[in-house]
């Protein structure tokens, strides 16, 4: 399998609303979507994550909770859809 970089989006969440989006548009043909998350803080959990209304599966998490509190955190779904599409987490 081939990893091939198609593009970014960025969002900044300064809120503790209870659910955040942002766009993000995806090219034809791509095989899947990978989502990062950088969090600081104690409250540091992501419980679920979607794009274009398909769930996204979280395959690393990293947490600091001793010095500088924070987590960062990978999630992904193959086979997405192309186009805008939302990303809600």
């Amino acid at each position: 399998m081939t990893v091939v970089y198609d593009g970014a989006s960025e969002s900044q969440r300064s809120t503790s609303a209870a659910v955040a989006t942002f766009t993000h548009s995806a090219s034809a043909g791509i095989g899947g979507i990978l989502v990062g998350f950088v969090r600081g803080g104690a409250d540091n959990t992501i419980a679920n994550v979607s794009y274009g209304g398909t769930a996204l599966v979280k395959i690393n998490e990293a947490q600091d909770t001793a010095n500088e509190l924070g987590s960062a955190e990978w999630w992904f779904a193959p086979h997405t859809t192309a186009g805008t599409q939302t990303v809600s987490y």
